[in-house]
């Protein structure tokens, strides 16, 4: 991860699955696995958790955009994309934000987008299409 701010971001969301007690298995996994991505290593998630006592979401909509896109190239790297992923990536663009009426879009989107290696730079006209 490059800044403070994307660490807090993923700090957030994380918090928000370990202690949503019915969050899945496989959701966990996800963020596991966008950490390993990210180089973010068990003790640092621990350290930052136990030194934090509210772990508001107040970064910028852009930096929570760029987490929800990061998420999704870390997701098309490491699983095959069925329902059930698509159903978990479609609850974080809720978190993030956006509305139900065009989540399938965005995550569709982001999905494709996150296979061709697209810089998250070159998404952001598209927010305004969305």
């Amino acid at each position: 991860m490059k800044n403070t701010n994307s660490l807090s971001i993923f700090y957030h969301y994380y918090d928000m699955v370990y202690s949503n007690k019915d969050s899945t298995l496989l959701e966990k996994e996800i963020l596991e696995n966008y950490a390993k991505d990210e180089g973010i290593n068990k003790e640092q998630i621990e350290k930052f958790l136990s030194s934090q006592k509210d772990l508001k979401n107040e970064e910028s909509f852009i930096s929570n955009f760029e987490f929800l896109y990061k998420l999704h190239v870390s997701v098309s790297k490491h699983y095959v994309i069925k329902k059930n992923i698509q159903e978990i990536l479609k609850k974080y663009c809720l978190m993030i934000g956006f509305y139900n009426s065009n989540i399938d879009k965005l995550s569709k989107t982001l999905l494709i987008n996150a296979k061709k290696n697209v810089a998250f730079s070159d998404l952001l006209p598209l927010l305004n299409n969305m």
